[in-house]
């Protein structure tokens, strides 16, 4: 486990970190983008008990959210951090006004979005991407300031997106950062397979200077060494070349990751282990348009990758599938729980909703319905109902889940449905039929989640709907008989929970935890000048958007030791 301890009860991960830390003359300078409610700084800050690294300017912006309850919570968490400036604007505001300062290292988890790049007027604009896609603040940012380090982090999805360019946005990025001059590991990491309590998979980026002491160490290895020895992200977490026979279950792995005993055998047999090799040398709007195009079957970009620009800015890649050295020790769900004596009666799970629960968490086979409420649907529907007029894409949401409630409350033939637009004095009556076009049947399939959740195991991933009440297959939900007995006698009970339990939904401070935060670090927050304490749904949402923290921390051991 790493340095942030979780609680006396939680035993450590036998998995080691690195040993060797050479502290610099003063701690490296951060900037944190898209912070939330501080993940990064938590593992960076937890290096070296703060001597390795120091985060002087931060950025948390919600769009649409009027509090900013992520950012709020992020400034009182680190409100006795001196010589660190936090911003809560949109981070293109604060570029533009020149509010980011020079720093070492720039790090941030950036959503992932549509990375296409427009062809250019004109050379001198250089790379325009789309407004609002967060990525062109990184690289902005990197362009103008040019940190040693970079450590960024996303959704796993990122290598294989979009699903018609199967890699395209990621090559963007490497080609991106390599016209930068960065060398640039990746690696899809899950945390639960290096010791830590959650099944959290995400992809961890790092970049550094070819001239740079590292970048100098790296030179002289091959690419499979960097990938499998000698990289930052191989020294963090230790990986291997051939599937181990022992594997942490996972409820989310992907089909593609079975691999025939046959191919298995293969892979014992081969003497030299080799990189697929790659070169990205077209501009990104050139790879907006043609990378990868039509080939659905094949990802260009596996679990680990490594890339080294050409003089001229070209993007050497090497990239394979790598699997984890991992001892099957890691924290449990079970580590983590508050004494159920503590835990507030809204977490209980009342016995009226308990059948929906199962039901929500159970296997399914069965013919849905839903409804056309895409935009153009909604347009096409305003026309046969005599409007004419532009909707706006709001307008659209808004008459798609008008639409939605409608069906929900006259699912036979019932009263019309009022429609009027914005700008347009007409009000018109759409007849029950007419509505029904846009319903339609269709067969669905869902396999089982557990229920309750084991607590003989991490915790699956935390998605940010996982607060409220209402139930859900994605909820987090456990027995209080088996909870009780974990705490006495360190494993469940032999019972069946859903004939004989009671059971709760998990709190903030536990989710806190299966993310590897202080415990409440989320509770409270300064609004107007004054101390309040968040609801606990924020809480909840604010952990599904966050990383584990010891992933970050095992990282930032590993760059400092170089």
């Amino acid at each position: 486990m790493t340095s942030l301890t979780l609680k006396k009860s939680v035993k450590k991960s036998k998995v080691k970190k690195p040993t060797k830390v050479k502290l610099p003359k003063s701690p490296l300078r951060v900037v944190e983008l898209f912070a939330g409610v501080g993940g990064f700084r938590l593992g960076l800050e937890a290096v070296a008990r703060g001597k390795a690294f120091k985060v002087i300017w931060s950025n948390q912006y919600e769009p649409g959210s009027s509090k900013q309850w992520a950012s709020r919570a992020y400034e009182y968490a680190f409100r006795n951090k001196k010589g660190s400036v936090h911003s809560n604007k949109l981070i293109e505001e604060a570029i533009a006004a020149g509010e980011v300062p020079k720093h070492d290292v720039l790090v941030g988890g950036f959503p992932c979005q549509d990375y296409s790049v427009a062809k250019p007027n004109n050379q001198s604009r250089g790379i325009e991407g789309k407004k609002g896609v967060l990525w062109w603040s990184i690289y902005q940012i990197a362009e103008k300031h040019k940190p040693e380090y970079l450590i960024l982090e996303n959704v796993d999805r990122l290598i294989k997106s979009p699903a018609k360019q199967r890699g395209r946005d990621f090559a963007i990025m490497l080609k991106c950062l390599a016209m930068l001059g960065y060398i640039v590991e990746w690696r899809v990491i899950n945390a639960a397979e290096y010791g830590m309590p959650q099944r959290r998979r995400r992809v961890f980026i790092v970049g550094y200077k070819p001239n740079s002491s590292l970048g100098k160490q790296i030179a002289k290895s091959t690419p499979e060494k960097v990938l499998l020895e000698k990289g930052i992200l191989a020294e963090a977490f230790p990986v291997q070349t051939i599937k181990p026979r022992k594997q942490l279950a996972d409820d989310e792995s992907d089909p593609e990751e079975v691999i025939a005993s046959e191919t298995q055998l293969e892979l014992f047999s081969q003497t030299e282990w080799k990189a697929d090799y790659n070169i990205i040398s077209k501009e990104p709007h050139e790879l907006t348009e043609s990378f990868n195009k039509g080939n659905l079957q094949h990802d260009p970009f596996k679990s680990a990758g490594l890339m080294i620009p050409t003089k001229d800015g070209k993007a050497e890649v090497w990239t394979a599938k790598v699997y984890p050295k991992f001892d099957d020790k890691s924290i449990n769900l079970g580590d983590l729980l508050t004494d159920e004596k503590d835990v507030p009666e809204e977490f209980y799970i009342d016995s009226t909703s308990l059948k929906s629960w199962i039901y929500q968490k159970g296997n399914k086979s069965e013919v849905r319905t839903n409804y056309l409420t895409t935009f153009d649907h909604i347009s096409k529907l305003f026309a046969k109902a005599g409007i004419k007029c532009e909707l706006t894409n709001l307008q659209k949401r808004a008459w798609g889940k008008k639409l939605e409630k409608y069906w929900s409350e006259n699912p036979t033939p019932g009263k019309p449905l009022e429609l009027s637009a914005e700008g347009n004095d007409k009000t018109v009556d759409i007849p029950w039929q007419l509505i029904a076009d846009t319903r339609f049947e269709y067969s669905f399939k869902e396999g089982p989640l557990p229920m309750p959740d084991p607590l003989d195991r991490p915790l699956r991933t935390i998605i940010t709907s996982e607060g409220g009440s209402s139930p859900s297959r994605f909820k987090h939900v456990i027995c209080c008989a088996c909870a009780i007995s974990w705490k006495k006698k360190g494993k469940p009970l032999n019972h069946d929970c859903v004939k004989a339990g009671r059971f709760r939904r998990l709190t903030p401070a536990e989710l806190e935890l299966g993310n590897m935060f202080p415990e409440n670090h989320t509770k409270y927050a300064i609004l107007d000048g004054r101390k309040i304490e968040i609801d606990p749904k924020h809480r909840a949402f604010f952990m599904g958007n966050a990383l584990v923290v010891g992933a970050i921390e095992r990282i930032g051991s590993s760059l400092i030791s170089r």
